[in-house]
């Protein structure tokens, strides 16, 4: 899937292909050792889970999506989180959270659908110095 994101500013800037689970989150300096223990403990008590990307849609600002199904097994992981750390909100409190992996804004999409996955894993990235996206943390669903 990390083709799919060639056509962002945060794919050109290494981010893979993803379904975000919580923007923002924690600065890289809030970010200690207990943290991430609570953090894997909490992804730990959800199974990982197969999922469709089933079709391709637009958000009202042009950005183009492909929607998983189930959206639902990705609403429970942000909402796990949120309640674990009610500081950090979705998309920083705006909107409403609509499970999707970004294709870009304002492109035409034309891959082949569905597609199958597995969520196994939980990513943790942050934007470094170099302003690529590096992965910080790995946390195992399940």
């Amino acid at each position: 899937m990390g083709d799919l994101r060639r056509t962002t500013p945060s794919g050109d800037a290494g981010m893979e292909a993803h379904v975000t689970v919580l923007a923002p989150f924690r600065h890289a300096s809030g970010l200690d050792g207990d943290t991430l223990a609570r953090l894997d403990r909490l992804f730990a008590a959800h199974e990982a889970f197969a999922f469709e990307l089933t079709s391709v849609e637009r958000f009202d600002d042009g950005t183009v999506y492909l929607a998983p199904v189930p959206a639902e097994a990705f609403a429970a992981l942000t909402a796990a989180v949120v309640a674990r750390f009610p500081e950090h909100q979705p998309y920083g409190g705006f909107g409403t959270v609509v499970p999707h992996l970004t294709v870009g804004r304002d492109v035409e999409c034309d891959v082949p659908l569905p597609i199958r996955a597995e969520a196994r894993t939980v990513v943790l990235v942050e934007r470094g110095a170099d302003l690529r996206w590096h992965v910080r943390h790995s946390f195992a669903l399940g």
